[in-house]
């Protein structure tokens, strides 16, 4: 971890990364993700293991459509988003969520390695029901940043940061995107995510797969409950069922698909 890190371990990573970017002359270095090609920082580079998360990856590639539209909620530095642009191809788009700044930085240096620029979207915000402002715990581009209370692992070292919250449906509003497929790893927030994206998930109704990360043991930080959350899904229409191989969907870290009835 990066505050673990003495002095002359992060010169030495530092001038090894420069050395790396030179030696690609600035174009990224090369890497196969999940058997697709694609060019990073090389910063980033231990985030981009392949295969990554290969029971996901499949379940999302299986359902994507070629000219799709894709929502990454919670997108970190980029992972699904450059796979989402192979999956759906060149007349796909992507809106990526990233509030972490330092997670959205990299995300924003991978959407240009890559030259999405014209078919991804960023939006650094955090979502849940209601726009507005939060305290997120960051700890530099580790995905286990969180919202409203800090992550037992890092928070010896995580920083406050005061960040924006926006709604999915505002965003779906505004850019008159309704998502095909949304990904989401909110890290807790996983219900008021949902419930801010009723209305284009509702135009999407029985055909937007719909893939959530749960992560039961902080849903008390954004004022969740199991009932209330089974309650919500049970009003909305969905199921929740498997990606991952936890037996129980609502196991923490396990992924979901929330399936129309």
């Amino acid at each position: 971890m990066a505050g673990n890190d003495s002095l002359p371990r992060r010169i030495a990573k530092k001038l090894y990364y420069q050395a790396v970017d030179a030696a690609y002359s600035g174009k990224g270095l090369p890497i196969d993700l999940n058997s697709g090609h694609y060019r990073v920082d090389p910063r980033y580079r231990s985030g981009f293991r392949d295969p990554y998360e290969a029971d996901v990856a499949d379940f999302l590639r299986a359902r994507a459509k070629p000219g799709g539209v894709c929502f990454d909620v919670g997108a970190n530095v980029g992972i699904y988003v450059l796979q989402f642009s192979t999956w759906i191809g060149q007349e796909g788009r992507i809106v990526a969520f990233e509030p972490n700044p330092e997670s959205f930085a990299a995300l924003a240096i991978h959407v240009r390695l890559n030259d999405l620029e014209r078919r991804v979207t960023l939006v650094n915000a955090a979502v849940s029901d209601a726009p507005g402002k939060l305290t997120m715990y960051c700890s530099d581009f580790d995905g286990r940043s969180r919202l409203a209370a800090p992550n037992e692992l890092v928070k010896d070292f995580a920083k406050e940061v005061e960040v924006p919250v926006v709604t999915i449906d505002d965003i779906a509003d505004s850019s008159g995107l309704t998502p095909d497929m949304v990904l989401f790893d909110v890290e807790g927030f996983e219900h008021l995510a949902l419930k801010g994206a009723q209305r284009c998930l509702e135009r999407g109704r029985g055909r937007t797969v719909i893939a959530v990360e749960m992560h039961p043991t902080m849903w008390d930080t954004s004022g969740t409950s199991a009932p209330e959350f089974r309650a919500w899904m049970d009003d909305f229409g969905v199921t929740p069922v498997r990606i991952t191989e936890e037996k129980d969907p609502f196991m923490d870290g396990g992924v979901v698909h929330l399936a129309w009835r």
